[in-house]
């Protein structure tokens, strides 16, 4: 990291711990609210704060072209909210060029196309809409306070405001119970949605959460690394996708791959097929692969 790179950073006051997608990895990451995934309450950061911050970015130049706002619920701001803050990155920081967010049916449910059009006008250019699973029991199990219904919904939303979407799915959030359903009931909700883009994680059991507490008293065993490349199997070979980058790229996931679905998909099933009857742990690459 450059020393102008670490100086934006101290210019952020951060809180908890930070998440962002891998792709944005090289982007500025600029709190709007404090907020958990498993917590449906957000505190929106007071404006003089955050205007602050920008300010201070602004001294020390453009050391990113893309900003991320954070945290997991920023899209939960009012639309106006999101219009002053966009506003507020152009003028402070015309260098930039993308400002991206996390997403859900959730966080955008009273938002618009109308509304998301505007936000993408004003230099909001893709959302990493987190659906984790189509399962719809998955989902009420892993607090999702949103329907199938509603996640096809809002993936029409946001493609009908010309806003770029990665969905965003969970190996092995249904737990070994309802690994095979989890990852069926995905690939059906990918053809329902038929993304541009799709980014495929594996779930991480964190200390003091309450899946480490379902893990701990055996409500939730999570699925083992063959068992994950058996669900990415599925979802690969049951989906149906027009065009889509399918990323496994992450470093919780135990194949690292990305794959042009449907072209590579018959190369990505005849992978994954070798690695699951070899069901040997030692072979497992460290480093992403490609199917060309």
């Amino acid at each position: 990291m450059r020393v102008d790179e670490e100086s934006y950073l101290l210019a952020m006051r951060y809180t908890g711990r930070i998440r962002r997608p891998l792709n944005e990895a090289r982007s500025l990451l600029l709190p709007v609210t404090v907020a958990c995934c498993d917590d449906r309450s957000v505190t929106m950061k007071p404006w003089a704060q955050l205007e602050g911050e920008l300010r201070e970015a602004a001294k020390l130049g453009p050391a990113f072209n893309r900003v991320f706002l954070g945290d997991d619920k920023a899209l939960m701001l009012s639309t106006r909210r999101l219009e002053e803050t966009l506003t507020a990155i152009r003028f402070h920081l015309p260098w930039i060029t993308k400002v991206g967010s996390y997403g859900d049916a959730e966080s955008l449910g009273g938002k618009s196309v109308e509304d998301l059009q505007g936000l993408h006008e004003l230099g909001l250019d893709v959302i990493y809409h987190c659906v984790d699973s189509g399962d719809q029991t998955t989902m009420r199990q892993t607090n999702r306070h949103a329907s199938y219904d509603d996640c096809v919904a809002t993936a029409n939303r946001i493609r009908d405001a010309g806003i770029f979407q990665t969905v965003m799915v969970s190996l092995g959030i249904g737990g070994r119970e309802r690994s095979r359903i989890h990852a069926s009931e995905t690939a059906r909700l990918l053809t329902d949605v038929d993304p541009p883009s799709v980014a495929a994680l594996t779930t991480t059991i964190f200390a003091n959460t309450p899946l480490a507490a379902a893990a701990y008293e055996g409500r939730f065993v999570l699925p083992g690394p063959f068992e994950l490349l058996e669900e990415l199997h599925t979802i690969i070979d049951e989906s149906e996708l027009s065009t889509c980058l399918f990323s496994a790229l992450h470093p919780s996931n135990h194949l690292p791959f990305e794959a042009k679905l449907p072209y590579e998909r018959e190369a990505m099933l005849r992978i994954l097929d070798d690695f699951i009857d070899l069901a040997d742990p030692s072979v497992l690459p460290t480093a992403g692969l490609s199917a060309s």
